[in-house]
């Protein structure tokens, strides 16, 4: 049906006025941005982390993030649920010269062992640094395969991406205030800013993420914890891998992250003290202009740049 002419003004005002919008966002909040990421840059000595906590370390950013941690005198705990994997990267982590515990478990369920193991570890190894980074992906191929709107559907995911982050923190956090130091990383994604549909519950999970590592960062400030979020655009996992050769992303693949390459820039940045780690300068402005682009806006950038079909694969 063809749009009315008072549809079609409307449309016209309002793409006009989000071209108004973005310059004068811009004007006003990048140079707050400029300031903040040289901050990071500026500090003049890095952080050395001892004790380590790596939740989905079995694999892809996780099992980078602790190979590229590990060394001499570091002392690891290592959470996923795939034992085997685990097993795998506690190999390597111990052949740089780091002490390594693993434990798995579903972040999902069995709570109240998980948080035992916790208290346990920080207990014998005060812990100074908290990487929550286990989440779960479910992409599915059509609403006829599965029906997305049952609770069976989401509800892991939503346990896993969310309640198994918050969960994980907030044991840690009373441990970190009494210290009055240590940080936190918690892996968001830029799904947050620009959610494909196709991937609706994930983008929800990781944008509840982003607010709440957001919040918990101005509260933690006085007691000296430096609360930082990880903000990968699309990274080369299996999962990606997978959806370029099925022909189900229109993503440019030139311009996605290798996992060990995002691994040494969080690692670097963590040490620096960064609060908003992403791969790339682009991808990090993106981050934080997109949230003063209008919806009409966002909606063509989600369409052009992201996921085209539906397509099938799950990645924990």
């Amino acid at each position: 049906m063809m749009a009315t002419p008072l549809e079609l003004f409307r449309d016209t005002c309002e793409l006009a006025g989000d071209l108004i919008v973005i310059p004068v966002s811009l004007a006003l909040i990048l140079p707050l941005w400029v300031v903040s990421a040289l901050k990071s840059y500026l500090r003049p000595t890095k952080r050395v982390y001892k004790s380590i906590v790596i939740t989905g370390a079995s694999s892809g950013i996780g099992a980078q993030l602790a190979t590229k941690l590990a060394g001499p005198g570091v002392t690891m705990l290592l959470i996923a649920r795939d034992i085997d994997r685990l097993k795998e990267v506690k190999e390597e982590c111990v052949a740089k010269g780091a002490r390594v515990e693993i434990f798995s478990t579903d972040l999902a369920s069995k709570l109240d062992l998980y948080q035992d193991e916790l208290l346990r570890f920080d207990s014998a190894n005060p812990v100074d640094l908290l990487i929550s980074n286990a989440a779960e992906l479910v992409y599915t191929s059509s609403a006829s395969e599965r029906d997305w709107t049952s609770k069976e559907f989401y509800c892991h995911l939503l346990d896993t991406n969310i309640s198994g982050v918050v969960i994980t923190t907030q044991t840690l956090v009373p441990r970190f205030q009494s210290r009055k130091r240590g940080t936190i990383m918690m892996t968001s994604s830029i799904n947050a800013f620009l959610p494909p549909g196709q991937q609706m519950f994930y983008n929800m999970s990781k944008a509840a993420i982003l607010s709440y590592s957001e919040s918990l960062r101005t509260l933690l400030d006085k007691d000296s914890i430096t609360v930082s979020v990880l903000i990968p655009g699309l990274t080369n996992t299996r999962l990606a891998q997978l959806l370029w050769k099925e022909g189900k992303s229109t993503f440019p693949k030139p311009l996605s992250t290798e996992e060990d390459v995002l691994a040494t820039i969080a690692v670097d940045q963590l040490k620096m003290g960064a609060t908003t780690i992403a791969p790339s300068v682009w991808q990090y402005v993106t981050a934080k202009l997109v949230n003063t682009v209008p919806l009409t806006l966002k909606s063509y950038i989600v369409k052009a740049h992201y996921l085209s079909g539906v397509g099938g694969a799950k990645q924990t």
